[in-house]
């Protein structure tokens, strides 16, 4: 579906409730996050969304991250649920959300999923990797594969919905999926978070999340946090974020061609009352 900019706006609005409720939940229990990726581009170049954007991404250290999986479930208001493997076991996705209840966001590939689908917070696990470039390269060939393998256990469509790999792609994670039946989906969940986490405790200084190449960073142009403003609140943004950003966008300050200004467009919306 398309929004009209009200539903895009209350999209937003619902989504900046559910990040008051994490960060209330962070600094309860002293934990740390910040925002990234577009969240981030958003913050400074528009000091809140992208203006098309309608969803918000959050980045942990894994230690945090599994700390606020422990804490999150009796944490949380009423209201607000987190949504991950070890919470609920038929979510395909590897990270966590945190879901407003009593409203829905049914993304395509998980529409004939009967998991909690409320509008949600991303929450991404940060990990250590190597320096090395080659050896980075491999890490992210095996940890990247054994991801796929997860999603595909549980799903059979792609989140890719425009362009010419749209049946590649799906294709590609239907086999999947058949070649997986198989297999538990607990012991494939423990290969890739087990993978994930396998340069956690080295000097290395630079991390990522789920092994992606876009989000890798050093530690020390990240910490420590500073305070930005995102719309009506104040977030935590990289030490570093100008450095950050032109590393993995190059030059974020200028806006994409209007072609390229896509959102997740959900297959059903649905608003609480």
């Amino acid at each position: 579906m398309e929004y009209t900019p009200a539903e895009l706006k209350r999209v937003q609005e619902t989504e900046i409730d559910i990040l008051k409720e994490i960060i209330r939940v962070c600094d309860e229990y002293g934990l740390e996050y910040w925002v990234y990726g577009g969240t981030l581009i958003g913050a400074i170049r528009h000091n809140g969304f992208i203006p098309w954007d309608d969803d918000i991404d959050i980045g942990m250290m894994r230690d945090d991250f599994e700390k606020f999986l422990e804490i999150a479930p009796k944490a949380l208001k009423k209201g607000y649920t987190l949504q991950h493997f070890k919470t609920d076991p038929k979510t395909p996705t590897y990270h966590a959300k945190v879901r407003k209840d009593k409203t829905r966001f049914v993304e395509w590939y998980t529409r004939n999923m009967d998991i909690h689908q409320g509008i949600f917070v991303d929450i991404m696990p940060h990990d250590l990797i190597p320096e090395d470039k080659e050896q980075r390269a491999k890490y992210r060939k095996k940890a990247e594969w054994r991801k796929q393998l997860f999603i595909a256990k549980s799903v059979t469509d792609t989140t890719i919905t425009r362009g010419k790999k749209v049946w590649i792609r799906t294709i590609e994670r239907r086999i999947l999926h058949i070649l997986m039946l198989p297999f538990p989906k607990e012991w494939l969940f423990e290969r890739v978070d087990s993978y994930m986490r396998r340069y956690n405790g080295t000097d290395s200084h630079m991390f990522t999340t789920r092994a992606m190449e876009v989000s890798e960073n050093l530690i020390e142009d990240v910490f420590p946090l500073q305070k930005h403003k995102f719309e009506n609140i104040e977030v935590n943004v990289p030490a570093n974020y100008d450095l950050v950003l032109r590393r993995n966008y190059g030059d974020y300050m200028k806006l994409p061609a209007p072609e390229n200004r896509i959102s997740h467009s959900p297959y059903i919306l649905e608003f609480e009352n």
